[in-house]
């Protein structure tokens, strides 16, 4: 949620802690930018191979927990469910799936943010 209550800015993530730390990564961080004179900026981002399996339904949008292997390829957490933080610690990134049907193969582009990209 991004709310002006009484002229305050007002933030509401959500309950679990990577969805919250997604939630502040995407919507928050940019939004306080922008209250802050600076604009809003979306994080950088690159497309890379995949280096996974996956199938997704649309939607919604997705983001992935994850890290480049040595061959430039991402891959992505073990186990997706947003409560567990071992993931946020393992990864160095996001893995970004948009809000459409996507089928994800290894070798599959798919566009990489890598938390330096949002000013970390």
């Amino acid at each position: 949620m991004l709310a002006m209550w009484r002229g305050v800015p007002v933030f509401g993530l959500p309950g679990t802690p990577v969805a919250a730390l997604v939630c502040a990564l995407i919507f928050a961080r940019p939004a306080l930018s922008l209250l802050a004179g600076g604009g809003w900026s979306g994080p950088q981002g690159y497309t890379v191979p995949a280096a996974f399996s996956k199938r997704k339904t649309p939607g919604r949008r997705e983001y992935l927990r994850a890290r480049l292997t040595t061959e430039g390829r991402a891959e992505v957490f073990a186990s997706e469910g947003s409560g567990r933080i071992t993931g946020l610690v393992w990864a160095t990134v996001l893995v970004e799936l948009p809000d459409g049907a996507a089928e994800i193969a290894p070798g599959t582009p798919v566009r990489f943010l890598p938390y330096s990209g949002f000013g970390l």
